[in-house]
């Protein structure tokens, strides 16, 4: 199963994600961002149990303020 999960930097609720994670098959494959909160909390859950994690990090290289992120 190919599952996408991405999440709000500010959500706090960190055992909710690890539970979730927990809760997919071996076979899976997480498709994720990596960035700050529940990326990462569901990077380094799923890592611990061996399922494949397939990192999408974004380009902010020429990045000068938040604010063109979204562009």
């Amino acid at each position: 199963m190919n599952i996408g999960i991405v999440g709000a930097r500010k959500y706090r609720d960190r055992k909710s994600v690890i539970d979730m994670v927990n809760s997919l098959p071996a076979d899976s494959v997480i498709v994720t961002s990596g960035c700050a909160g529940v990326c990462r909390w569901v990077k380094e859950e799923a890592e611990k149990l061996n399922i494949e994690v397939i990192v999408f990090s974004p380009d902010l290289q020429d990045i000068r303020a938040w604010f063109e992120v979204p562009k």
